[in-house]
């Protein structure tokens, strides 16, 4: 029998050293550092023994406001960019994002 599919989705995007991507991480991240603001850029080329295998890259800005609202608050507004191209039929999936975030100390 055969079924009709609308959408197909595969695994995330995904780096196995999550700590240098804090905005693909965890959104909340956004505004979450010490500065004015962060530019962040990774770069994944997978199972390099075969050819065109998986390449990721991924990109994300985010700026950072103090003593928004509150004092001592955080505020941070964000940009995430990635694009994923899988084997030789070239699959790809570019996604782009807009991220903020806000904290108040306790």
């Amino acid at each position: 029998m055969l079924y009709p599919v609308s959408k197909i989705f595969s695994q995330d995007i995904h780096f196995s050293q999550f700590f240098s991507a804090p905005l693909n991480t965890n959104p909340a991240n956004t505004g979450n550092y010490v500065g004015d603001y962060r530019v962040v850029l990774n770069n994944k080329n997978q199972w390099m023994s075969f050819t065109n295998a998986y390449r990721t890259f991924a990109g994300s800005v985010d700026v950072s406001f103090e003593n928004v609202f509150v004092d001592k608050s955080k505020m941070g507004l964000g940009v995430i960019f990635n694009n994923d191209v899988a084997g030789d039929g070239r699959l790809g999936t570019n996604q782009f994002y807009l991220s903020g975030g806000y904290s108040i100390p306790v």
